[in-house]
């Protein structure tokens, strides 16, 4: 059977046009432990309070959503639906029951659409309205029964999204995920893949087409790139944004305000629902900076070109509100309407209540005066104990102050950028081992960094609502040439450049040379460089705090749901900052001993180093790509002990382990590099100077 044999989707017979409204909301659609039900039923709170109007339930790992999906739901999971969907109809909430039937489907057996049917039937009777059919990260091929019935993979997804379709009368919300979902999964392209050309031929026009961008988690969505794909579904896609999924690697979570999507795009698209971190207290900031994205009144426009039919429900209706508004095309900036930095500071207001709360427990009796509080889905263990749902929060405890809660943002920011702090951090480290050249000089002559000079690290100056990009983070801070005489304001210059945006930065320059003609460094760089350490030292001292105060927070939901992140981050800010100490105390005869082996170029942090911490944040990268957030980027930098362990290219290893001794006190460089010989084994000092820091996890 050929899909034109279906007239729901035959573009010769369409279907009645339905009016719909803007989705807006959060689809819980990760891999890795469902949501406890108390937190989702405090997210349908959030949704409803900030006028958002969607909840899809898609958890990958949830059995019966996708590896089980022929089972139908037992009494015990029919009762914690019927629960989700009575808090979410308690918000004005749309709950959006999502199946994912593609793993091992036989698209031409009745038995098996029979199965969904029913599985569905069982959803609807508990008073669902809204439904998903997912065939997303599943393999492009079919069984030879599907081969002999249908002309393609693309035809026999819509033969049965339709068929479903009908049988639940045609519901109001009704959103199909392809298997090409992203432009870089489209085949060739998306303009000329034919899966999406054969999806946006027959299937329903009434049905929404979910779609995540150029990317499976892109940095931007242009305008462009969704009216291609709009012109070849012949219909606005709903967006599912995976701008803060986390699933990929759990070392990271996402904190950073809703960006990157310009607020015209609203008007070539039919919803957006957010993907976010597997955390549920964690998507504080995440959503409600959306519900602001969806909710900024924006001046309306002439409607743009549709491809749909006339009347068709991508025609964004009136009864929208604001959220369905659109922007002219002629306008200065988006930031004129929509700036990520005003929608961060107001979440931080609201979320900084509930960090600084702690929420009583709730009793897991249902009532109809509280929230339900259910056991998780498809679990089995009997021991399992819901978290607790907030309630009236006791009396807050001021833990985080307004900054500190900047900062958390700041550390735990965005899959594609870092915030203002941590790019400071990073500048900072990769600055001062780069740039560590004070061999042959004493450093008990150099005076301690005055009062003034500690104010350089002062991170109360710093704008750190600005995300940077990579290559003003491995861009070194401006070293001065040794016979410089002010240090002073040079230092102070190499500081406060992090409060400018030089686009002319480039990833790859590499630093100013520490090695002088002379052989020698002068007085007023090696005190440049200590008061460089000493500001590094106080900006992980900061970090540090941070975590301290952190793990005091009264609200243990969100605790619990960033502890871990946090304690990597305390651990590698540890490590860094305890490197740039052991580099401080080196003596005049270890310096030399370094600066032999610092001459080579595999030892320093190369370009290789500087490119694959670069290469998660182009435009055209998956962030999964390079994994670790800030903790594992500080590491990168740390250099590689199996290199250190190697001597130096031309230099003869020692007849003896007599270790340094034989190293003059205060040698010429010149005189160091041909008298001096690499150690086999290493020197103990520079087999302590790195701490251990487990390479493997910080790669791709």
């Amino acid at each position: 059977m050929d899909i034109s044999s279906s007239k729901a989707g035959s573009s010769s017979c369409p279907s009645p046009i339905q009016r719909r409204r803007f989705l807006s909301g959060v689809v819980e659609g990760f891999y890795g432990q469902p949501w406890p039900n108390n937190q989702r039923v405090r997210m349908f709170q959030r949704l409803g309070q900030w006028g958002m109007n969607s909840y899809m339930y898609a958890p990958k790992d949830d059995a019966k959503h996708r590896q089980q999906w022929r089972e139908p739901l037992s009494p015990a999971e029919i009762s914690t639906i019927s629960g989700l969907i009575d808090a979410c109809r308690a918000e004005s909430v749309d709950f959006i029951f999502a199946i994912s039937p593609g793993l091992d489907m036989v698209y031409s057996s009745e038995q098996e659409l029979n199965f969904l049917k029913h599985k569905l039937d069982q959803v609807a009777r508990l008073g669902c309205k809204s439904f998903a059919v997912l065939f997303d990260d599943i393999e492009l091929r079919m069984c030879e029964a599907d081969n002999l019935r249908f002309t393609s993979f693309a035809a026999a997804h819509v033969h049965v999204t339709n068929a479903i379709y009908e049988h639940l009368n045609r519901p109001q919300t009704f959103l199909f995920c392809p298997t090409e979902y992203c432009g870089s999964r489209a085949v060739p392209s998306v303009m000329e893949s034919h899966y999406l050309h054969t999806v946006g031929k027959h299937l329903d026009i009434n049905i929404g087409v979910l779609w995540t961008g150029p990317l499976v988690i892109p940095r931007d969505i242009s305008v462009q790139s969704i009216q291609e794909v709009g012109k070849v579904l012949r219909r606005r896609p709903v967006l599912w944004d995976n701008l803060h999924a986390n699933d990929y690697d759990r070392q990271r979570i996402f904190l950073g305000p809703y960006q990157g999507r310009p607020l015209t795009l609203r008007r070539y698209i039919r919803g957006v629902l957010t993907n976010p971190n597997c955390e549920c207290e964690a998507n504080f900031v995440a959503v409600h900076t959306l519900s602001t994205w969806c909710s900024i009144p924006v001046p309306p426009a002439e409607p743009p070109p549709d491809h749909s039919p006339v009347g068709s429900p991508n025609s964004l209706s009136s009864s929208c509100g604001s959220a369905c508004s659109v922007l002219s095309e002629v306008r200065a900036s988006d930031d004129e309407f929509y700036s990520p930095e005003s929608a961060l500071q107001t979440a931080l207001s609201d979320w900084s209540l509930e960090v600084n709360q702690r929420y009583p427990e709730e009793s897991p009796e249902l009532s109809s005066s509280q929230p339900p509080v259910f056991s998780p889905i498809g679990s089995t263990d009997s021991a399992c104990v819901p978290d607790t749902s907030p309630s009236t929060p006791c009396q807050p405890v001021a833990v985080l102050s307004d900054e500190q809660m900047s900062l958390l943002v700041d550390v735990f920011h965005l899959p594609h950028s870092h915030g203002r702090l941590s790019v400071h951090l990073l500048r900072q480290l990769n600055w001062l081992w780069r740039s560590c050249g004070w061999s042959s000089f004493d450093p008990a002559s150099v005076s301690a960094p005055s009062a003034q000079d500690e104010n350089m690290c002062d991170i109360s100056s710093i704008d750190l609502a600005c995300q940077f990009t990579a290559d003003q983070v491995m861009f070194p801070l401006p070293a001065p040439s040794p016979s410089s005489k002010d240090d002073s304001t040079a230092a102070t210059t190499s500081m406060t450049s992090l409060s400018t945006d030089n686009s002319e930065m480039d990833v790859q320059s590499a630093p100013p040379s520490p090695l002088p003609s002379s052989g020698t460094w002068s007085p007023e760089y090696c005190q440049q460089w200590r008061q460089q350490a000493a500001a590094f030292h106080q900006t992980c001292d900061t970090v540090q705090q941070l975590g301290r105060s952190f793990l005091q927070i009264p609200n243990h939901n969100l605790l619990n749901n960033i502890f871990s992140s946090m304690i990597e981050l305390q651990s590698a800010v540890t490590k860094v900052d305890d490197f740039v100490w052991k580099l401080e105390s080196l003596t005049t005869e270890e310096q030399a001993c370094l600066l032999l082996y610092w001459t080579e170029p595999s030892v320093r942090p190369s370009e290789n180093s500087v490119s694959s911490l670069a290469s998660q944040w182009t435009a055209d990268y998956e962030p999964w790509c390079v994994r670790g957030g800030l903790a594992a980027d500080l590491l990168r930098l740390l250099p590689d002990l199996s290199v250190l362990a190697t001597p130096p290219a031309g230099v003869a290893a020692p007849d003896d382990d007599s270790g340094i001794s034989d190293v003059p006190t205060t040698p010429p460089i010149e005189s160091s590099v041909a008298s001096f010989s690499a150690l086999s084994p290493l020197p103990s000092f520079l087999s302590d100077l790195v701490p251990e820091v487990g390479f493997q996890h910080c790669g791709a």
